[in-house]
């Protein structure tokens, strides 16, 4: 049996809507979906999360703070 890429989703697929953005999305493999947010919010999330922590040591034009504080 063959798999093919689906370009959409499909009904039955496990998406849900990000928490953050809204957007339709589904879990990558990178524990997103325990949060219920999108790979770029995910993402977003852990830089804000670094940044209160340790900060950067620069600008990082992905970190939802640092573009807040710019």
């Amino acid at each position: 049996m063959t798999r093919t890429m689906v370009s959409k989703f499909q009904r039955g697929s496990g998406t849900y809507k990000c928490e953050s953005c809204g957007r339709a999305t589904r879990e990558t493999g990178h524990g997103e979906s325990d949060l219920r947010l999108c790979r770029k919010c995910y993402n977003g999330a852990g830089l804000e999360n670094e940044h209160s922590d340790y900060g950067h040591g620069e600008y990082l034009e992905d970190c939802p703070t640092c573009r807040a504080d710019a």
